[in-house]
Order: structure tokens, then C-alpha cells, then sequence
């Protein structure tokens, strides 16, 4: 009984599938034999494989990419404990974010779970919280490799996930759009600040130079807006 229903939620996803993402019938059942190739080999449930190819024919990958971007995904969700959904979900989004080139998606894949080893989280909790963090840094044209180090040495320091996706946020916000108004009230203050020095910076040397300058304004018991 559970087999038939297992199969028929299958049957409705990939019905799903091909609805929302307009694939051929040719494509889908070429779709349905390498799903469930890749459900034997990596031991997960075809349903939620099919979950996750929505993800991934979503963000624009077809055929044999879609397929390796699934694949690596799904890896990544038996490595993390999590499922296919929320792993093709933080990848595709991730890859995106950063247009990433499909010969590029290994080294990406890579580097998210480099990431995740050198934090303090679990691939899960990345894989939920990243997504925004990606969205801004290229909105602030800072690199993917640039972004994953800041999460990671927050993680690391005892930050929970969430909290180091939003404060690495905030700190693009701040460095980029509201730095004027930073320099200003250290000047105010007789704190010396480059601004045009701060601006030329990376956002590692940023985050070095102005928590010296914050620091002399604690020094100081002054208050920096």
C-alpha cells in the first residue's frame, strides 16, 4: 500500500513538474529514467527528487545539466541531512546569484560544503540561510568567495546561521550605501577616516579598517550612527 502511494505521489509531482516548467513529454520521460537511475544510486525517494528538479528546470537548467545540478544536490542533502528540496533550492539560487557558468557548477558545489566545514552550521542552516545573503552581495558586487568567508568566520565565532547571513547584510548596507554618513560622524568626533581609501578597499580590508576606527570611537565613549 505504501509503495502505491509512494508512486502516486511520484506520478503528481512529475505532473507538477512539466505543468509549471512547460517540458516536453519527450524531455520528461527522459527526466523519469534518470530520476529514478539517481534515486537507486543515491537511496532517496524519487518524490522528493522530483521535488527537486522543479527546482532546477525552475532556475533555467534543462537536460544533462539540470540533471548534474540535481545530482550534486542531492548529494549535498545526504551529506548535510537534509533533503533535495532545500539543497537545489540554495544551489540554483546561489548559481544564479552569481551567474555562474555550467562548466563552474562542480567548484561552486565544492565550495559551498568547504564552507559549510569551515563554519559552524549545518549544511541545512547554510543552505536556508545563504540565499539572501547572495541576493545582496551582488546586488554590492561583492564575490561569492568573498561572501562565504564572512559567513563562514561568523559561524565559526559562535553566531548562529541566520544571524551571520543577516549581519553580513547589514554590513554590505552599511559599507556601500551609508559609509558617507559613517565617515561623517567619525570626523565630528576627531576619528580619522579615509573614505576615499575605505571605498578602493576589499570588503575583508573594510571590515579591518572601519572596526579600528569604531574602536577608537569606543575608546572615547563616542557613539558612531
Amino acid at each position: 500500500i505504501k509503495a502505491v502511494q509512494m508512486a502516486g505521489e511520484y506520478d503528481r509531482s512529475m505532473r507538477m513538474v512539466q505543468a509549471l516548467t512547460g517540458a516536453s513529454s519527450d524531455q520528461m520521460k527522459q527526466y523519469d529514467t534518470q530520476l529514478k537511475q539517481l534515486a537507486m544510486n543515491a537511496g532517496v525517494a524519487p518524490d522528493a527528487l522530483a521535488k527537486g528538479l522543479y527546482n532546477v528546470l525552475s532556475a533555467g537548467y534543462q537536460g544533462a545539466t539540470a540533471m548534474n545540478v540535481l545530482t550534486m544536490a542531492t548529494e549535498d542533502a545526504k551529506i548535510g541531512m537534509t533533503n533535495a528540496t532545500v539543497t537545489t533550492d540554495a544551489l540554483t539560487n546561489i548559481l544564479k546569484s552569481f551567474s555562474v557558468k555550467t562548466q563552474d557548477v562542480t567548484r561552486v558545489n565544492g565550495e559551498m560544503l568547504e564552507t559549510v566545514t569551515l563554519g559552524k552550521a549545518t549544511f541545512e542552516q547554510y543552505a536556508q540561510s545563504i540565499v539572501k545573503s547572495a541576493s545582496s552581495a551582488n546586488q554590492f558586487h561583492v564575490s561569492m568567495e568573498t561572501m562565504n568567508a564572512a559567513w563562514a568566520t561568523m559561524t565559526s565565532s559562535g553566531i548562529r546561521a541566520a544571524q551571520a547571513s543577516t549581519d553580513f547584510q547589514q554590513s554590505l548596507k552599511v559599507m556601500d550605501g551609508n559609509i558617507g554618513t559613517v565617515a561623517k560622524s567619525l570626523a565630528k568626533n576627531g576619528i580619522a577616516f579615509n573614505e576615499a581609501k575605505f571605498n578602493s578597499m576589499s570588503y575583508g580590508d573594510q571590515v579591518v579598517y572601519l572596526n579600528g576606527a569604531l574602536e577608537k570611537a569606543n575608546e572615547k565613549h563616542v557613539k558612531i550612527t
